[in-house]
């Protein structure tokens, strides 16, 4: 979480690249600025921008400092002050006196709120601050935090850098990146425009800069982006002038939108390909939102390393619309930065997901966020977009043959819990897809083939005497999407368990079966036990389960994995899949998860890790309406060689219902899995 309230989810690929996704709920509301400076990475929100580096710590809004926070949503801070007596700070709480003129306390996310209006009343130049901050000198994290690598001394020359505004007038509180092009280990730093000035001190050689110039009011705003490529040969001057950012970013598409955000990303790699910097600007769209236009300077790709320029958007129908539908959209070019900006998409070049959000309480505030990546692209960032779920709606994807998109869910955006990941995917013009996010019951999930063209680690796999399992506590139907365990928070308890057997000896005992696990080689017979208890406001069902794979090591491995996927050597070499067997309940439950009373008949898949073709020989089922204490078996059917229909009656005195399964395939595998509250039973 920032200080003024965002808060950032960060997730890795297998390939090692980045996605950040925000809030939106706040970044929609205010501009947010996203910048990369080698391996370091900032968010700043713009009320807070002018004043990065004078009154405000940098580290405030770098992200690797704030994941080493012990509470997700509490930043320490140490605020120095002038005056006769401590200043009101009603941001600050757990205020406690450091010495003369300095207070430390915490910020939160119920006290950021005060903070984001006092600097938003501020003059938006750095200097003294006035009103609610009077007196203030200074915000700093109040944390430990690793200093930045050495930087190679070289001859250092005096580089001005003039700013201009749209007006041709000195800028303020204009922000630039700028990074040495031959090798941005010399030089790669950030600094923000005052007068309209920026003097920096740097070492001879061919230079690159990104400048933004923001300017805004209540009702309207403009992005001016200009890119500037020069060469120091001495002391030297260079001008970065706002005026020539003339081509306007837009888009069109096929059916009318209301609401959303747009983002626009640089990528500068050096020539040694030792370096990135990166800077991308997020605005919101509708919704009572100060419309924002943005503009950029057309670019030539450059003579000394690598460019990229990526144009993003998450747009929504009306909330009047009969059928919610919504546009995600990624558009980018390697080289150079195009004159045109105006993207126009058309029907034929989209592919549409229909997507169904269960939820086990009406109304549940939800966030959903695609992602995309270009092979090129070396990290990305979006928003979540936020709805009351449950929610069913057409989602519409632009189709690039060299475009992979990953999807994130929050499932109570409020406490940022409930976090689900879909595989990575890639979409074909034309494609019809479907979606199910949370529908239960839910069980343990693991990751399944897709089309996405990204490299994978193996769900279940065995190399060099090591199994290797990367099994989450959460799964919904179909499987595919895996679910994390849930921070601390008020109101949500959480506990998961895994242990492993080998020949009946247990080997070890753990939290979440996510890592290596080294056994002695030959032949043996092995038990993976998995249990998870999740309570909480926002999930209400499949409260508890209970999951045991039994499988043989050599009988059970099938080698080696599909393409896309390897042992967590990075290779394929010596690398078996481990035959798990995974269900799919195909139960035909409301967007509530829940079932009426009376005759139940649903599909029961059972299928193996990586689609491993071991036939499913026999599969029984037990049903409970009294939350495990009492069971009964239900009617089960083959039907082919991994599917079964199972068939009872819902009782229409109980709350909820419970299921069991047992099954076993051909090579003498077994799945034992419980799962209490499985589906509510509807009055």
């Amino acid at each position: 979480m920032l200080v003024t309230g965002e808060r950032i989810l960060d997730t890795v690929d297998a390939n090692g690249r980045h996605a950040f996704t925000i809030d939106s709920r706040s970044a929609a509301a205010e501009p947010l600025l996203a910048f990369r400076l080698g391996a370091a990475r900032s968010f700043v929100p713009e009320v807070a921008l002018p004043y990065l580096g004078s009154q405000l710590d940098p580290a405030l809004f770098n992200g690797a400092a704030l994941t080493t926070l012990p509470a997700r949503d509490t930043v320490p801070v140490l605020v120095d002050w002038h005056g006769s007596s401590v200043p009101a700070m009603s941001w600050l709480t757990n205020q406690r006196a450091v010495a003369a003129g300095e207070t430390s306390g915490e910020i939160t996310a119920a006290s950021s709120a005060p903070l984001r209006r006092a600097l938003t009343e501020q003059s938006g130049t750095p200097g003294t601050w006035s009103g609610p901050l009077a007196g203030i000198d200074h915000i700093a994290l109040n944390a430990n935090v690793s200093p930045p690598p050495p930087t190679p001394q070289f001859v250092q020359y005096t580089l001005t850098i003039n700013g201009l505004d749209t007006g041709g007038r000195p800028d303020n509180g204009g922000f630039l990146v700028l990074m040495n092009t031959d090798d941005g280990r010399k030089f790669i730093n950030a600094a923000t425009f005052s007068k309209g000035v920026i003097k920096l001190s740097v070492p001879l050689g061919h230079y690159s800069a990104i400048a933004q110039f923001f300017h805004g009011s209540t009702t309207v705003g403009s992005l001016h982006v200009v890119v500037v490529n020069f060469t120091v040969s001495g002391n030297a001057t260079a001008t970065v002038d706002a005026r020539s950012a003339t081509s306007e970013v837009s888009v069109t598409t096929p059916r009318g939108t209301s609401s959303g955000t747009g983002a626009v990303q640089w990528q500068r790699v050096d020539s040694r390909q030792s370096a990135v910097a990166g800077v991308g600007f997020l605005w919101g769209i509708g919704a009572g939102i100060p419309r924002v236009s943005v503009f950029v300077s057309p670019s030539a790709a450059p003579a000394i390393g690598s460019q990229a320029w990526l144009v993003a958007y998450h747009l929504d129908s009306a909330q009047s619309a009969p059928q919610p539908y919504s546009y995600d959209l990624d558009f980018g070019s390697v080289g150079s930065i195009p004159v045109a900006e105006r993207y126009a998409v058309d029907a034929s070049q989209l592919a549409s997901v229909d997507t169904r959000y269960f939820s086990d309480v009406a109304g549940r505030p939800t966030g959903a966020a695609r992602v995309s990546f270009f092979p090129w692209q070396l990290g990305t960032f979006g928003t979540f977009d936020i709805f009351p779920a449950p929610l069913e709606r057409t989602e519409y994807v632009n189709a690039l043959p060299d475009l992979t998109w990953t999807q994130q869910v929050i499932e109570s955006i409020t406490t940022f819990g409930g976090m689900f990941l879909d595989s990575p995917r890639q979409f074909r013009p034309g494609e019809v897809d479907v979606a199910d996010w949370g529908r239960g019951p839910t069980g343990p999930g693991v990751a399944v083939i897709t089309t996405g063209a990204a490299t994978q680690g193996c769900p279940a796999c065995f190399e060099a005497n090591t199994l290797e399992f990367q099994i989450f506590p959460f799964g919904d139907n179909p499987p595919g999407h895996v679910g994390f365990p849930n921070p601390p928070f008020a109101g949500v308890t959480e506990k998961d368990t895994t242990s492993v057997r080998r020949n009946g000896k247990l080997i070890t005992s753990t939290a979440d079966p996510l890592g290596p696990i080294p056994v002695p080689p030959g032949a043996a017979s092995y038990q993976l036990t998995y249990s998870v208890a999740l309570f909480a406001p926002w999930w209400t069902l499949s409260t508890r389960t209970s999951t045991t794979w039994r499988f043989a090591i050599p009988q059970s491995l099938q080698s080696p994995p599909p393409p896309g996927w390897t042992c967590f050597s990075g290779t394929t070499n010596g690398c078996g899949v481990i035959g798990l067997m995974v269900a799919d309940y195909e139960l035909p439950m409301s967007l509530l998860n829940q079932l009426p009373s009376g005759q139940v008949s649903f599909p029961l898949q059972i299928t193996h890790v990586l689609d491993v073709a071991i036939p499913v020989t026999s599969a029984r089922v037990s049903v409970s309406f009294d939350g495990g204490t009492t069971w009964q078996p239900a009617a089960v059917t083959p039907q082919g060689s991994s599917g079964f229909t199972v068939s009872y009656a819902n009782p229409s005195n109980a709350a909820t219902a419970s299921l069991r399964i047992h099954a076993i395939d051909s090579n003498g595998g077994a799945l034992d899995q419980t799962i209490i509250n499985a589906y509510a039973i509807a009055s």
